[in-house]
């Protein structure tokens, strides 16, 4: 009896040991900031700053990725701790918003972007540390399409390119800037801006369209009223990373009958 109840308190200082060597190597909590620290991330003038209900995606060496919800600092919510659980391991990947992440090192940019007024919203960044402490940089470029005209309304914009604009793209980083390339045969040529309300646009509006950086020769802006006539403008775009490009129409459109 003795002999049992010393092999019952060695397996219990045993399983005791296990559980404490478990969470010791669970990491819980990281702090995430941005290349420009002013901001959750700074692009046209805009400084966004976290908000409750972001979430990130980590990954701990490549793999077993795990979404961690955002909690914005006290009084800077340029800053923000992020909480969730993953292994411990040697170096760290962070993808916001996490619903884009394919890999550690992937993303999947939506055919569909939704922003309730047209502004900036969830715009893509990656980063990588080897602490608790992520440094955020901005993975796209965008389209700041400056629009005026009397008695017209917007419900949505869609984007046509001479090649993929959605689907998976690889990151890579060799100069700590990261880059997009795009998996040949994933994706589709157009983006599509929806709104939550139509926006009219007499006295001018910006809307906002996130893009992979690079080159496009006759890109197709689409722009749609809530009847569903639309009018189509082109021209050739430079998308660079994290700057916005603007596109300016002042009047000038005809809207066709609907599609």
């Amino acid at each position: 009896m003795k002999s049992q109840k010393i092999l019952l308190a060695a397996a219990l200082l045993a399983l005791g040991a296990a559980s404490c060597q478990k969470e010791e190597n669970v990491i819980t909590q990281f702090t995430a900031g941005m290349e420009q620290s002013e901001a959750k991330t700074y692009l046209d003038g805009q400084l966004l700053k976290w908000v409750s209900g972001d979430q990130v995606k980590v990954y701990s060496d490549g793999a077993n990725g795990a979404d961690f919800d955002v909690t914005p600092r006290d009084g800077n919510a340029t800053w923000a701790v992020l909480n969730g659980e993953i292994g411990e391991g040697d170096s760290y990947t962070a993808i916001y918003p996490a619903g884009i992440a394919a890999s550690a090192t992937s993303v999947t940019l939506p055919a569909v972007q939704t922003s309730l007024d047209g502004s900036l919203a969830e715009f893509p960044m990656y980063a990588e540390s080897t602490t608790d402490e992520f440094q955020f940089k901005n993975l796209c470029g965008a389209l700041r399409i400056h629009l005026e005209q009397a008695n017209c309304t917007i419900s949505r914009i869609k984007v046509t390119a001479g090649s993929a604009i959605n689907g998976i793209y690889d990151i890579y980083d060799t100069t700590g800037i990261p880059m997009l390339a795009h998996h040949d045969g994933s994706g589709t040529n157009t983006v599509t801006l929806t709104l939550g309300t139509d926006q009219p646009i007499a006295d001018g509006h910006d809307f906002y369209i996130y893009l992979p950086a690079g080159e496009y020769s006759n890109m197709q802006l689409t722009f749609y009223q809530p009847d569903g006539s639309c009018c189509t403008k082109s021209g050739n775009v430079t998308v660079e990373r994290s700057v916005c490009t603007p596109v300016a129409i002042n009047g000038g459109l005809v809207f066709s009958s609907p599609e």
